[in-house]
């Protein structure tokens, strides 16, 4: 009996999950966050760029 519960103790781990190498992130996401970002950066350096000068 104690031999079959230690068996199946060894057995009862899983093995250990692939380790995340390089995980593809979402490219929709990723423009997303880009498009909206380039769009407000245009007008602040205009605007900077005025009273620069």
């Amino acid at each position: 009996m104690t031999s079959v519960s230690i068996v199946t103790v060894c057995q009862s781990p899983p093995p250990p999950p692939p380790p995340p190498e390089s995980p593809p992130p979402p490219p929709e996401s990723d423009e997303d966050d880009e498009e909206p970002e380039s769009d407000e950066e245009e007008p602040e350096s205009d605007e900077d760029q005025p009273p620069w000068s």
